[in-house]
């Protein structure tokens, strides 16, 4: 009995100390409009998109002070997929899950994954495009333009800027 009772209260401690620590050190790179201005100086292609993908998480409505938000908005760390330009019709919608696809039935133009501040840059030659965001296994697409297009960009020449924000985990 004095075993199992050591056990659980090591466990308890050990346990003990990860929420202290998680509660005193939140996500260091959270701070969105800093992680923009780092990335903005990051870009070398000289033809295509570059930006940073993130997620936004929790209540987001507006407070009135001196009311708190527990809406957090950080860059994440993420496999993007372009296509070419790609309606909804052209995609395979997931099941009760707005936003996300299961799969795209348009041609795979490159496959890129983000760096720890979600930075990324594809070199890409003019051209309209279709941008996914992986996430959990499934093709994630939180825009559209007036033609169904999903996450949609048009490169002309020179760089374009494509911020993505995934805010399904976010209240509004």
């Amino acid at each position: 009995m004095s075993r199992i009772s050591s056990i659980f209260l090591m466990c308890s401690l050990l346990t003990g100390c990860d929420k202290a620590t998680e509660s005193t050190n939140p996500v260091l790179n959270c701070d969105i409009n800093a992680t923009y201005t780092r990335n903005s100086i990051k870009p070398v292609i000289s033809n295509g998109i570059h930006g940073t993908v993130s997620s936004m998480e929790g209540n987001c409505m507006p407070v009135i002070l001196p009311a708190t938000s527990t809406c957090t908005h950080c860059p994440v760390n993420r496999t993007l997929r372009i296509h070419t330009y790609t309606r909804s019709q052209d995609a395979v919608a997931a099941v009760a899950k707005p936003g996300f696809f299961q799969q795209v039935n348009t041609p795979m133009i490159r496959e890129i994954t983000t760096d720890a501040d979600g930075f990324y840059q594809a070199e890409l030659p003019s051209g309209q495009y279709s941008v996914f965001i992986i996430e959990n296994g499934l093709l994630h697409a939180s825009g559209m333009d007036g033609n169904g297009g999903l996450n949609p960009v048009t490169i002309g020449t020179g760089k374009q800027k494509l911020d993505l924000v995934m805010r399904y985990k976010a209240t509004f």
